[in-house]
């Protein structure tokens, strides 16, 4: 789907993505969230992915990645970005 979605998409796409935290230190929260969890949701999740695996995947095709904690400043735009947010 990735490959696809560079292919396909405009150069000066942004892309925003919501994932549970893989690297979260609450390890009920993670019991709680990965794939076959506990949590409500958890039945359909496929990975539990984390800023550095999910960086990864993108850019294995293509794009390039950057890590933004919230207020930090607005980082320049390039070509086909994937924003990690860090909270």
């Amino acid at each position: 789907m990735v490959k696809h979605l560079y292919k396909y998409s405009a150069d000066d796409i942004n892309i925003r993505i919501a994932v549970p935290d893989g690297f979260h230190k609450d390890e009920n929260y993670i019991r709680s969230v990965k794939p076959g969890g506990t949590g409500i949701g958890a039945d359909d999740h496929k990975h539990l992915f984390n800023y550095k695996s999910l960086s990864t995947l993108f850019e294995k095709q293509g794009f390039v990645s950057y890590l933004k904690n919230i207020g930090m400043k607005k980082v320049s735009s390039v070509q086909h970005t994937l924003m990690i947010i860090s909270v």
